[in-house]
């Protein structure tokens, strides 16, 4: 399948009903990353003591 036609079908779905599982999905993604940044901040406290 050419790279054209699936871009074509992401906008066509992006500009149908899908906008808010695309919404849903980039607030999931942001709220992951939230968690590693939180991990990584706790890990590098907790080996500096």
């Amino acid at each position: 399948m050419p790279i054209k036609t699936l871009s074509d079908l992401f906008r066509r779905s992006l500009r149908d009903s899908h906008l808010y599982i695309d919404i849903i999905f980039i607030q999931m993604v942001l709220f992951v990353i939230r968690i590693i940044e939180k991990y990584y901040r706790e890990k590098k406290a907790s080996d500096e003591l």
